[in-house]
């Protein structure tokens, strides 16, 4: 794993092309996820640090962990993706802004929770916490395919 660092929102939120780069871990180019830009969005360090080894070792490059709000706003509105991850509750806050900018975007997401769907998007697709790698590369792969990228209402 070459992880370099992590992403978090300066006074104004505002993110660097130099941040994003640092912020940057690139995984196997020969995976299932080769080269696809995946935005994980994990409050949690072992969470996080757990789904973005999962996601490099399946060849994707991971943009962040983004670990509040205002950071994974400022990534999903300024970086290029093919998809994310989202943890639903960021210290006590809802990732749903995060959600609205990425449907906006065009990038499918998966909103990842321990909570159940009750409250979830209907369009989305949830990720039930505790997950396995497998059904992580598969909901992720599932999502780049689709054509419906759920909105938050």
């Amino acid at each position: 794993m070459h992880h370099r660092g992590t992403i978090e929102s300066s006074g104004a939120g505002l993110m660097t092309e130099a941040s994003v780069a640092e912020a940057t871990m690139t995984g196997s180019p020969g995976g299932p996820l080769g080269g696809k830009r995946i935005l994980v969005v994990e409050d949690e360090y072992l969470i996080g640090a757990m789904v973005m080894e999962m996601l490099s070792a399946s060849g994707a490059v991971i943009i962040g962990p983004a670990t509040s709000l205002d950071a994974a706003v400022a990534l999903a509105s300024s970086v290029q993706l093919d998809a994310a991850v989202l943890d639903v509750n960021l210290r006590g806050e809802r990732s749903d802004a995060v959600a609205v900018e990425l449907a906006r975007r065009g990038v499918p997401y998966l909103l990842a929770t321990g909570y159940g769907e009750a409250g979830m998007p209907r369009a989305a697709q949830v990720l039930a916490k505790p997950f396995t790698e497998h059904r992580l590369l598969e909901a992720l792969l599932q999502a780049l395919q689709s054509t419906v990228i759920p909105s938050v209402q």
